[in-house]
């Protein structure tokens, strides 16, 4: 009587309560230990390090490595993680949570997560849940080709791109990617119904107008328009300009020093002594060469071929001090390292590729920045296609004053030939000769002027305006209704802005009046001298609930893609993660390890995680509270 009593009055007593209450405590200490094991794994993949060895089973030594894993587990014991201690050495085999079966899930279970919260983010953006994509296919090292797919989203009203899986590819033609991009798009929770934009490069299978990727998607769901990648263009205008014979030479020549010195390490050691020789001269730090290797050209991205032309230009004392060396010099090189220095060093000394690479720099300092501005993942095509008409404008005022615009050009080139006592002169011409530039002049800078500095510059013009003109028809719309532009909004731009967004205007009967009203307010004589000229503060000092189509279709255009840039650099990631020593992972492991190492800002939640690991399948650890 007296233990029944003792119950009755203090529940905490009974049998259950006190099973329950132990249940209680040893779930959250297996939930503590998982959590070590879970941060063990966060950080081998936010650091890109491969978790297992070749060997990481129970039937090695002590002094075998068991992989960065099993080793991280036991530096955190010995650092003081005394439960994770115990649970290691008393657990049995089959139930420490460090196998690779258990690594497989855990990191699913992370996929899973991450793949969520950035859905979630998408569906709960603050106005609406419209969304982009992008995507771009390439081969791994295993030689499968893979189709990253990157969510364009906003945040805050600032655009963000967040890589989100990579696709297995069994067929690369325009049905079978548009049918993996939806697929793919629908497994992760999101409506494609609600998808603004596309962005791709240029390629048949994606771009094509009747079978492309693009076009199949847009008659499936109408309102994702596609944008054709920005720098994919500002490339594919560059490369269409190099094709003047003397530029060609020169970055060939660029290309095959490159190479000359890449595969010897002998070249290059006589190369940092040229350096070195040179330095040793310089009476100005700013005449130093700091680079004391030569990379080759960049087979893919000829604006980042501005950089290996302009160190080459940096170090042209000390390249063609090591060419002659090599050539004149009595250190015992081959015939084939002596022939082709003597063929490079040629090149270097000949008037046209001095004029040419002087030419080549001048115009791709401007294009290298665009380039660079094109690729940032915030940036919205209003203040890109801005950016390109500055561009342009600067290349059509040097061409109007080309003769003074090349006198600078000039002088840099004199500069380099007085290095390799070279005097600049016209090459050799003949009645007959058709193949050369045979255009007449009085002097030789009147002759590279009119056979190299304008043909190039007129090319990279020419291309830059055809290649940028449809895109800019469609931004130029809206681009009126940036305050700064409203004085060149008619009726004719309004009617056809309402007919290109006509489907996502909330309140469209009242677009006319709305617009009425948007040019009353910032006609004010008092904010002519602060009106907004960018897309971004646009949107800041516009009331979504006083303007509610003009701020849907300003949030539209933040929605439009620049480029593909973003995709581009999963894949320069993805060589990072898959490398040739762990060409074998699985398409899940690949992917949740590519969410870890891309997406180091989004914070796990390791409650929510191991939630997910435990409702996989029973476990032999009681992770979860049954009554919870």
């Amino acid at each position: 009587m007296r233990h029944y009593l003792q119950t009755y009055k203090n529940s905490s007593c009974r049998i259950d309560n006190i099973l329950d209450t132990k249940l209680q405590i040893q779930v959250a200490k297996n939930r503590k230990i998982l959590t070590s094991i879970l941060k063990c794994v966060e950080f081998c993949g936010r650091q890109g390090i491969p978790l297992r060895s070749h060997r990481d089973d129970d039937t090695c030594d002590d002094n075998t490595n068991l992989g960065n894993l099993k080793e991280l587990l036991k530096l955190c014991c010995h650092l003081g993680e005394d439960e994770l201690k115990d649970h290691l050495q008393s657990c049995a085999k089959n139930a420490k949570y460090s196998s690779k079966t258990t690594q497989n899930e855990l990191l699913d279970s992370v996929k899973i997560y991450l793949q969520r919260e950035i859905v979630n983010r998408v569906k709960h953006q603050k106005y609406n849940d419209f969304f982009g994509i992008q995507a771009d296919e390439v081969s791994d090292v295993s030689n499968k080709e893979q189709l990253g797919l990157v969510i364009r989203y906003l945040e805050d009203d600032v655009p963000v791109e967040r890589f989100v899986e990579y696709v297995v590819c069994e067929s690369v033609t325009g049905e079978a990617l548009s049918e993996q991009i939806i697929k793919t798009i629908s497994s992760l929770g999101l409506d494609m119904n609600k998808c603004r934009s596309q962005s791709y490069d240029g390629a048949g299978n994606m771009a094509g107008a009747n079978k492309g990727c693009a076009s199949r998607i847009k008659r499936l769901f109408p309102r994702a328009e596609y944008y054709y990648c920005m720098n994919h263009d500002l490339n594919l205008a560059v490369a269409k300009s190099c094709r003047i014979p003397e530029i060609q030479i020169m970055l060939d020549t660029c290309k095959q020093i490159g190479l000359f010195f890449k595969f010897s390490p002998k070249r290059q050691h006589a190369f940092q002594a040229s350096v070195d020789n040179v330095n040793a001269t310089s009476k100005e730090d700013g005449e130093k060469i700091k680079s004391k290797s030569i990379k080759t050209l960049c087979e893919t991205r000829w604006i980042e071929r501005h950089t290996t032309v302009q160190n080459i230009a940096h170090a042209y004392e000390a390249l063609t001090d090591c060419l002659t060396n090599i050539v004149y010099g009595k250190n015992g090189w081959d015939v084939k390292s002596i022939t082709e220095s003597n063929g490079l060093l040629s090149s270097l000394c000949s008037s046209k590729w001095i004029v040419a690479i002087h030419v080549y720099l001048k115009f791709s300092g401007y294009l290298k920045s665009l380039s660079g501005l094109l690729q940032g993942p915030t940036q919205d095509i209003i203040s890109a296609f801005q950016k390109v008409n500055i561009v342009i404008q600067e290349l059509e005022q040097i061409r109007r004053d080309s003769d003074h615009s090349f006198n600078e050009v000039w002088d840099e080139s004199e500069i380099m030939a007085k290095k390799v006592s070279t005097t600049l002169a016209v090459p050799r011409m003949c009645n007959r000769q058709t193949s050369r530039n045979n255009v007449s002049a009085d002097t030789p800078e009147q002759y590279f002027c009119r056979s190299v500095f304008i043909p190039y510059l007129d090319h990279l013009l020419s291309e830059l305006k055809s290649r940028f003109s449809t895109a800019n028809a469609i931004t130029s719309k809206a681009l009126s209704l940036i305050p700064s532009n409203l004085h060149l909004l008619d009726d004719q731009q309004v009617r056809s802005i309402v007919d290109h967004f006509e489907n996502d205007l909330p309140c469209k009967e009242q677009f006319f009046s709305e617009i009425q009203l948007w040019k009353r307010e910032w006609s004010n004589p008092e904010l002519s001298m602060s009106l907004p000229d960018n897309l971004r503060s646009t949107i800041q000092q516009t009331n979504s609930k006083f303007y509610p189509n003009i701020s849907t279709i300003l949030r539209l255009l933040l929605l439009m893609p620049v480029s593909a840039a973003s995709v581009e650099r999963s894949h320069s990631h993805l060589k990072d993660v898959k490398t040739k020593k762990r060409c074998v992972m699985s398409e899940d492991r690949l992917n949740s390890l590519m969410l870890l190492y891309i997406h180091r800002d989004l914070q796990l939640d390791y409650d929510k995680i191991i939630d997910i690991f435990a409702s996989k399948h029973p476990r032999r650890l009681q992770l979860a509270y049954p009554l919870s």
